[in-house]
């Protein structure tokens, strides 16, 4: 159990899925009930529940959960958390608002894409009643207590239902996969490219979006607070265009199949590091694998 409170009213929560600084939560505390945006793995959702309770909280406490999308390691534990914190709302956005509610699709959709030991290790979600469960289309607001607000920007490109939260007291952007991804233990940053659904113009476009807004702060779910807010937006939009070039090339670079272009770009993301091939650690080289996998099927489906 890791929680690290940030401020008066926001803390920073380390799921942790696969170890340290892979996978993070955020609480809200708004005065009279507490906010969580994005819930993790199904199978650490235990690990949020100790986590309030350690607050000297009780599960009525809970009023509101926020995935930005519902890709397991951001909205896969929302069934289960909803069966412990009961009273609790589900934001979401509309697109991914019936896989909330009946999560069949989606399994089927991650049984597609990892193999049955990787299954086990993130767990499959549960489904949540639907009257626990409130669409939302982006740029709206939720209003809390003590001036808390929550507005919605609607921020594809990810996923076409990847929403990111802006909490205007705080000047705070919870980004969702909006962002690329910086681990603790690997000083590159990484795009979020997933399969099946990632297109790199409306991503760019989202970034934008959240480059308008009067931010001081970002909460990235891979991984922790970032306060070079315009630097690490910028640096995300070009890590997206540079990927997406290293991965056609790679592709385009002779009779390569998709175990061949994934060695390269994993060398390749080595050499920009500065390090053998060798030394890339699993939990990103499980990020390269997702996020060239995703590059080379927005890039099949431009051919059709």
């Amino acid at each position: 159990m890791i929680i690290n409170k940030l401020d008066d009213s926001m803390y920073v929560v380390d799921t942790l899925y696969g170890g340290r600084g892979i996978v993070a939560s955020y609480f809200i505390d708004f005065g009279r009930g507490l906010v969580i945006v994005d819930v993790g793995y199904p199978n650490t959702y235990e690990n949020l529940v100790k986590d309030v309770f350690s607050l000297n909280k009780d599960k009525d406490y809970v009023k509101i959960m926020v995935p930005t999308h519902v890709h397991l390691d951001h909205g896969g534990a929302s069934g289960h958390l909803s069966e412990v914190f009961n009273d609790a709302k589900i934001y979401v956005h509309e697109r991914g608002a019936k896989h909330i509610i009946d999560p069949s699709k989606l399994i089927k959709s991650v049984k597609s894409i990892f193999p049955e030991d990787k299954l086990r290790v993130m767990g499959l979600p549960k489904p949540v009643d639907e009257e626990k469960v409130i669409p939302v289309k982006g740029e709206e607001s939720i209003p809390l207590d003590n001036d808390f607000e929550l507005r919605i920007i609607y921020t594809p490109g990810h996923a076409p239902h990847h929403i990111s939260v802006y909490e205007e007291k705080t000047k705070t952007i919870f980004t969702g996969d909006a962002v690329g991804i910086l681990y603790p233990n690997f000083n590159m940053l990484i795009p979020t490219t997933p399969p099946p659904s990632f297109y790199p113009d409306l991503a760019i476009k989202s970034i934008e979006r959240l480059m308008e807004l009067d931010a001081e702060r970002l909460m990235t779910p891979h991984f922790g607070v970032r306060n070079n807010v315009s630097e690490y937006l910028e640096a995300t939009k070009e890590a997206i265009k540079e990927w997406v070039d290293a991965v056609k090339e790679k592709m385009e670079s002779g009779d390569k199949g998709l175990l061949d272009v994934f060695k390269d770009m994993i060398a390749w993301v080595a050499d920009k590091a500065g390090i053998k091939a060798e030394d890339v650690p699993e939990n990103v080289i499980g990020s390269i694998y997702l996020n060239t996998m995703g590059i080379i099927t927005y890039l099949e489906k431009k051919k059709r």
